[in-house]
């Protein structure tokens, strides 16, 4: 029965049930004028497809009612791939973050500006710098880099 329904609604309707947690089945529904029956039926459909689909709308809804959202959630989660990446503790990369964030308010620098003034990354034999032309930070952030 769902078949009858243009594939591009189908799609805009999953789309919907894990963009909008605080949508019901019925609203959706309504946003894309199919029957909430059809819109059962698309998801349940989708969720036989893709178990880890249904896991999605979980997921979504519990960080919904956090007053969070899965695109907040999946940026905090690459911060924290790099921070291991990087050997960085969570909390001190935490830490360096925000002193960051503080310095630049501090010096009135946007951070694309800071970004663009960026001279030279090196990497290499283990240790890490990063050298600014004309700010004047702490030493010991750009260290832990």
């Amino acid at each position: 029965m769902t078949n009858k329904i243009p594939l591009k609604i189908r799609q805009n309707a999953v789309e919907y049930y894990i963009a909008k947690p605080s949508w019901s089945l019925g609203q959706i529904a309504k946003h894309f004028g199919i029957s909430k029956t059809t819109m059962f039926n698309i998801i349940e459909s989708k969720g036989k497809e893709d178990p880890e689909f249904v896991l999605a709308r979980h997921l979504a809804v519990n960080l919904d009612k956090n007053g969070t959202s899965i695109r907040e959630y999946a940026g905090g989660i690459r911060v924290s791939k790099l921070f291991e990446e990087y050997g960085i503790a969570q909390e001190e990369g935490e830490e360096m973050i925000q002193q960051l964030l503080v310095a630049l308010h501090k010096e009135h620098w946007k951070q694309a500006d800071a970004i663009a003034a960026h001279s030279e990354v090196r990497l290499g034999s283990g240790t890490r710098s990063l050298a600014f032309d004309t700010l004047s930070w702490p030493t010991y952030f750009f260290d832990k880099l």
